[in-house]
């Protein structure tokens, strides 16, 4: 790097291209020009073999891997257009692994099963509610242009809408208790802080605060009106068809904002469309999430302002999170960028660009006839995904598990004759 840098401190998922074959691309930005890139480059335990667009992939391994040989000779990944056809897949030993299993029927289903082991991983993914943020103070949202209710940009307003949300009923209703409720978006145990003064569920609070700031129903319609009257609290909010919980969670909110005197106007949406809606800065709220990292470097650097139009969720504009930003890079020591990362997410929490729904648990499920899996590594992280992973943990351990009983190949007599399937759902595997 130019600077001296100390994030990411934990970078195994960041992986090496070889500079002679790059050095031919130089200049051609968009990866989709490039012609000829050859496949076989790659520094991992596996390399693609065979892939049939919308179907499978498929993976040999690669002996000379400078780890050690994966303990499997093929990884094959195979799509799935819903969880019933995964699971029953899982179940038929068409497959040997379902990841990311969405319906909570069905993965409660394989309870007591004697040849599937279901896994429940630790939160890796937040879910959020976005208010949009752009102004003419944003170099993008002025550029673009943007369309948005002006009370969104009152603190007080996104702190009202934050206690009239009930996380845990997301958590236990939504979710069936497969997620927990987390305020901040910096997940990873290391580096998580409880926030000052965390906003607990309280729609009296919601409504004395939209009574102090102004906000009063002045024609008795049931929805407040913006100080001094005029435009009404009625808010465009978008859902997300690919993911049901989104949509399920926004008649939830939809009922609680409008016990305190918001309107708002449910749409549900599919990927593409709420992607053209956010980069033409076109909405009030919207509901979608983010995978966690091992590390919160990413994350963090998509609410600095110039990421708007780019990573940036709402184009939130704050100078001095900017700057913290650029310091935490910087630190000397762990403990020095530890308490930066700290002020940071205190900052987020009290501007509230968006606010944290809940975090997800990944839910997979194999077959008894493999074994060792390893989970996610991260710092303090004890509980994650077995496949995938920041890094490659499990696709260079798993085996047969009648390997371990000395019927397989083992460490010492080479890559034992074995092929692992693992289904997922098509939309996941586009995402």
């Amino acid at each position: 790097t130019t600077q001296p840098t100390g994030a990411p401190l934990y970078p195994p998922y960041i992986y090496i291209l070889p500079e002679h074959v790059l050095d031919q691309y130089e200049g051609k930005a968009d990866f989709r020009t490039w012609k000829g890139f050859p496949d076989t480059i790659g520094t991992g335990p596996f390399e693609l073999v065979e892939w049939r667009r919308g179907d499978f992939w498929r993976m040999e391994a690669n002996p000379d891997y400078w780890l050690g040989a994966p303990k499997i000779d093929e990884l094959v990944f195979r799509v799935f257009q819903n969880d019933e056809a995964m699971i029953q897949a899982l179940e038929q030993g068409e497959i040997d692994f379902a990841y990311s299993i969405e319906s909570v029927d069905l993965f409660d289903s394989l309870e007591g099963d004697p040849d599937v082991t279901a896994h429940v991983a630790a939160p890796d993914y937040f879910v959020q509610m976005s208010f949009n943020q752009c102004t003419d103070e944003v170099a993008y949202c002025k550029k673009t242009g943007y369309n948005y209710h002006p009370a969104l940009r009152d603190p007080q307003l996104r702190l009202a809408v934050e206690y009239a949300i009930d996380r845990q009923t997301l958590v236990d209703r939504v979710n069936r208790g497969y997620a927990a409720a987390g305020p901040t978006v910096v997940n990873q145990p290391k580096w998580h802080i409880n926030p000052d003064d965390p906003i607990p569920f309280d729609p009296a609070q919601a409504n004395a605060i939209l009574d102090e700031a102004g906000y009063q129903d002045t024609d008795g319609d049931g929805v407040r009106e913006m100080p001094g009257g005029g435009e009404p609290l009625d808010f465009r909010f978008i859902v997300r068809t690919e993911n049901p919980s989104t949509v399920e969670a926004g008649q939830f909110i939809t009922e609680w904002l409008a016990d305190v005197g918001i309107s708002t106007q449910p749409e549900a949406v599919n990927d593409s469309k709420l992607t053209d809606i956010w980069y033409s800065n076109d909405y009030d709220l919207y509901i979608w999430g983010w995978g966690i990292e091992p590390d919160p470097n990413f994350q963090l650097s998509t609410y600095q302002e110039n990421q708007c139009g780019v990573w940036s969720d709402t184009c939130y504009s704050n100078p001095e999170y900017d700057a913290l930003f650029k310091e935490q890079q910087a630190a000397a020591t762990v403990d020095e960028r530890e308490q930066i990362i700290a002020e940071m997410q205190q900052i987020l929490y009290d501007d509230r660009p968006e606010i944290v729904l809940w975090l997800d648990h990944t839910l997979e499920a194999y077959s008894n006839e493999w074994t060792g899996f390893q989970e996610q590594l991260g710092p303090g992280q004890d509980s994650g995904e077995l496949v995938f992973q920041y890094g490659k943990y499990s696709v260079l351990t798993v085996q047969p598990a009648s390997a371990t009983s000395g019927t397989g190949g083992g460490d010492g007599g080479g890559i034992p004759s074995a092929v692992w399937v693992i289904g997922g759902i098509a939309v996941l595997v586009v995402a």
